[in-house]
């Protein structure tokens, strides 16, 4: 089913690229407002917080997408990256695991499954009080994997549910990356910065020292109307020392991306206009470098 999607979308997306409903290119860089702010690189300096060892080539990657708040785009998010992942790559094992009882991110993947993608059950992962089986996922996470071949590479996506906080969900503060969605509305930014105040400062496994590394943390604007919100996301959480990601603008083909169709031509609208992003997303967690340090405030990435 995949092979199938992919000759459709390469197709699709070729005749369609002059025609793509996102941002122009230029739309997704840095107001010049946020500039003056000291966003740039050059302008932030980087934290002296050690930064995890490196992982032996049959160790999964697993990057987490979270935030307490619900409607931010979390499962969307996760839809499009690791399905993009998967086209990018055909040659890394990819695993998807929805901790959301809902279950709607792993329904819609499911047809597009194989051999090299795989959606992962396991009615262990969260427990008959509704909580998360931390223990569970990380023993799933250790489970043997050998690499057939040296292009092959291992990745676990994980969608969480509304509600979710760093205490509860303590294996994500072992994972490498951590996406965090939000939009610049103002509801959405109080429950994203209470979730980043949790995760840095209120944290007992961080503080009580059982957590050595934090994963790369990344904020990711979502759903965004213009370019303006981008400076309206970074003044409020400039103070957390984690990554501001590629930016993702509103659009209705949003709210189709779980629906079902013959020719999944939902799904090929959604990542035409997401192009953009799901590249950025593959550099970053295909390349550790670009993110091997810690900054001292939010930096764009």
């Amino acid at each position: 089913m995949l092979d199938r999607f992919l000759k459709q979308f390469g197709k699709q997306n070729g005749e369609k690229r002059e025609e793509r409903v996102s941002q122009p290119a230029e739309s997704a860089l840095v107001p010049p407002d946020l500039e003056e702010e000291g966003i740039e690189s050059s302008k932030n300096p980087r934290r002296d917080i050690p930064t995890k060892p490196a992982k032996s080539p049959d160790e999964a990657t697993t990057i987490v997408f979270a935030n307490s708040k619900g409607g931010v785009g979390k499962s969307t998010v996760a839809f499009v990256s690791c399905l993009k992942l998967a086209l990018k790559k055909p040659d890394f094992l990819i695993e998807f695991i929805d901790l959301d009882r809902q279950g709607t991110t792993s329904e819609s993947l499911h047809r597009f499954a194989n051999k090299k993608f795989k959606l992962v059950s396991d009615p262990e992962f969260l427990l008959a009080s509704g909580g998360v089986n931390n223990a569970r996922i990380y023993q799933h996470l250790k489970s043997g994997f050998q690499l057939k071949s040296e292009n092959e590479k291992r990745f676990v996506f994980f969608d969480t549910p509304a509600g979710t906080t760093p205490t509860e969900y303590s294996f994500m503060l072992d994972t490498d990356y951590l996406f965090v969605p939000t939009s610049a509305s103002d509801a959405d930014l109080g429950a994203t910065k209470k979730f980043l105040s949790r995760l840095y400062d209120a944290n007992p496994l961080i503080n009580g020292g059982k957590i050595k590394f934090l994963p790369t943390v990344v904020v990711i604007p979502n759903l965004l109307e213009d370019r303006t919100e981008i400076l309206t996301i970074y003044r409020n959480l400039r103070e957390f020392p984690c990554f501001l990601g590629h930016p993702i603008f509103y659009s209705k083909v949003f709210r189709t991306t779980f629906n079902y169709g013959i020719s999944d031509h939902n799904v090929v609208d959604l990542l035409r206009i997401t192009e953009d992003f799901g590249d950025w997303l593959v550099n970053i967690v295909c390349d550790h470098s670009l993110t091997a340090y810690t900054p001292s405030t939010l930096h764009q990435i």
